[in-house]
């Protein structure tokens, strides 16, 4: 039997499931939606990227691609923003801060009332928390 090309709304749905899943086996509670994360990721100002995490994944991955995070937001466990900016100055002095954005960051995850802790210097905004995670919270979850 000849098949023609696979519909791209059986391929979302089985990504749908797949995620649904997951998210079940691994018992997470989400904590964010589409909705926020557009507002987050594409507000003014533009946020500093640092790492993300994924839900389906191990890794911690350098977070650069807006796009490609807005499009696959289902699936971030978390994300954090750097509000240090830092420019190297060689290797005998290392990076220096350029400019401290942390006041400016912690205002726009609070008027987009987005989950956050900070974690290491940085601040992450929670898509999902796996059991037994208890951030403490800067900007706490809306109920």
């Amino acid at each position: 039997m000849l098949r023609g090309p696979r519909d791209p709304r059986d391929e979302r749905t089985h990504i749908a499931r797949k995620r649904a899943a997951l998210i079940e086996r691994e018992r997470l509670a989400s904590c964010m939606n589409a909705t926020k994360w557009r507002e987050l990721l594409l507000g003014e100002p533009l946020l500093p990227l640092a790492w993300v995490k994924w839900i389906n994944d191990s890794e911690l991955r350098e977070a650069f691609d807006r796009p490609m995070l807005l499009g696959d937001a289902a699936w971030i466990e978390w994300l954090e923003f750097d509000p240090i900016e830092t420019a190297w100055a060689g290797n005998l002095v290392g990076p220096r801060v350029v400019r401290d954005r942390t006041d400016e960051v912690l205002a726009a995850l609070r008027a987009v009332s987005v989950p956050a802790s900070m974690e290491g210097g940085r601040y992450r905004v929670w898509g999902y928390l796996r059991p037994g995670v208890a951030p403490e919270w800067v900007v706490p979850p809306v109920r």
